[in-house]
């Protein structure tokens, strides 16, 4: 993962990339981090961690463009401190357990 995450930060930089789809179902964990927020023109990621876990850290508030966050993953863990943008138009998550689901409503503010 590590090439296509220097890859992917070192396009993305450049502001011009507006769209990412991740297929990853093979891998252990899919860490959505730091190289996610450094890509300033991203409109639209789409993750699918088949039977991994998807870990998503960082303070994504930069990321005024992000419309649309779809993510499917057996679980979805969300670090302290992780953010998501007030852009956000559309939010799709797949097989969240109520773990996943509060960590979710922490980061946007909803009430259970």
């Amino acid at each position: 993962m590590g090439l296509i995450t220097a890859t992917l930060v070192a396009v993305g930089a450049q502001g011009t990339l507006h769209e990412v789809t991740l297929r990853l179902p093979d891998v252990l964990s899919l860490a959505l981090g730091g190289w996610v927020t450094a890509m300033s023109g991203l409109q639209r990621l789409s993750a699918d961690g088949g039977h991994s876990f998807i870990n998503i850290s960082g303070d994504w508030c930069g990321l005024t463009a992000l419309q649309s966050l779809q993510m499917d993953s057996r679980c979805i863990e969300w670090a302290a401190g992780a953010r998501l943008p007030l852009s956000l138009t559309h939010l799709s998550l797949c097989a969240l357990n109520d773990e996943d689901a509060e960590g979710l409503a922490t980061q946007v503010g909803w009430r259970w």
